[in-house]
């Protein structure tokens, strides 16, 4: 029986796991532990839901962009868990989830650290329960960052990316509870359908890894 959507999200710091429906989300925070805590994650809200993983009708995952490590974990265990219970697993942007969440009337721009000097880039604008795509992501140069998060731009993410008189309005963390809300705004339902944005799940690599010492 279908019942509800599993999604975890392990793109940034912070790493979530989250399982609900059109009405109701639960989620569980298990940053600090990255990929280790996952499937005791999922256990955990199991339990609080108080059924079995045959109640999963689809998992939702977070394809970045964001930390290589964290999507490579994210997106094996969600095409595996997917295949072991026959159900769909799908990918969605992580920097949609990030800016759905955000209480913000206008533009909002999403800047993270890509290394090298580079930045990740996206910008979107919240209207209603749908969300407009300005730039879909990209990885830029940290002094193009600079100059398009200027003067009057809102966005969420690290300053040291931002321009003189722009304003951060939070993190570029995204949530598995946000990656759920986005989700069933967009017509999601318990067993995987409805959702004709969903991307493959798998990492959302947008340039080679930065290896750093």
């Amino acid at each position: 029986m279908s019942d509800l959507v599993l999604a975890f999200e392990l793109s940034g710091k912070t790493t979530t796991a989250a399982l609900g429906d059109g009405s109701e989300i639960i989620s569980h925070d298990f940053s600090g532990s990255r990929g280790r805590a996952l499937l005791g994650a999922i256990d955990f809200l199991l339990q609080q839901k108080q059924i079995s993983r045959e109640h999963i009708g689809a998992v939702i995952v977070g394809v970045g962009p964001g930390s290589y490590t964290g999507l490579r974990i994210a997106c094996s265990a969600a095409v595996t868990l997917a295949m072991a219970l026959d159900i769909p697993s799908l990918g969605m942007n992580s920097f949609e989830a990030a800016a759905y969440m955000c209480d913000h009337d206008g533009p909002v721009h999403v800047l993270l650290d890509a290394y090298r000097n580079q930045v990740y880039h996206a910008c979107f604008h919240r209207q209603g329960s749908a969300l407009v795509t300005l730039q879909q992501a990209q990885v830029i140069e940290k002094e193009e960052a600079l100059e398009r998060v200027s003067e009057g731009q809102c966005y969420l993410g690290d300053s040291r990316f931002a321009g003189s008189g722009s304003t951060l309005i939070g993190n570029s963390n995204a949530t598995a509870s946000a990656l759920l809300e986005l989700a069933f705004a967009r017509g999601l339902r318990a067993d995987g359908s409805g959702l004709e944005s969903a991307l493959p799940a798998s990492p959302l690599y947008l340039r080679p890894a930065a290896f750093r010492s």
